[in-house]
């Protein structure tokens, strides 16, 4: 059997994988005459086995793809029953303060808006700063480099977790 990736003859007619690149072997099928002349020259390969070989390595990214797609969308599945399951969880939360009057009607949902707005800022920032980082850094040549590169390190620390203020002022 040839392999169709480097036409190395390979002796054992139940290989899975080419002695030579180990690339997976592929029967492939054609007329006699066409097969003993391939043995004759292992140099050359025809332009239908070629193709063969291109189709077959499609199929497996194809198949590659879909099974990567199949595990993302139960992934996504799980993330949708979690979150229904959380989301009602603070709703009966959120209900339970109001009728006992720990918290009045509406409360929660504007304080959970403005979190939502400063944590949405908060990531921004950090986009933001890590796609300039780099350029800061580069920009300084001064004396002193290491005390600046910590206080950039201590910067984006803060930012990272989520503290714009804090590492605007350390900027």
């Amino acid at each position: 059997m040839f392999c169709q990736a480097c036409g190395a003859f390979n002796a054992d007619e139940s290989a899975e994988f080419c002695n030579r690149c180990q690339a997976k072997l592929m029967v492939v099928s054609g007329p006699a005459a066409e097969l003993e002349e391939e043995t004759a020259s292992a140099e050359e390969i025809p332009l239908d086995e070629h193709l063969l070989e291109r189709i077959s390595a499609l199929e497996e990214v194809v198949k590659r793809e879909g099974d990567m797609i199949r595990g993302l969308y139960d992934t996504l599945q799980r993330l949708e029953k979690n979150f229904s399951i959380a989301q009602t969880g603070i709703l009966a939360l959120q209900e339970t303060l109001e009728q006992r009057g720990v918290l009045s009607h509406g409360e929660t949902a504007e304080r959970w808006q403005a979190l939502s707005e400063a944590r949405l800022h908060a990531v921004e920032m950090k986009d933001r700063f890590l796609d300039r980082r780099e350029r800061i850094l580069g920009g300084f040549s001064g004396p002193g480099r290491e005390g600046f590169v910590q206080k950039i390190r201590n910067a984006e620390f803060a930012i990272l977790s989520l503290d714009p203020e804090s590492g605007m002022r350390l900027l």
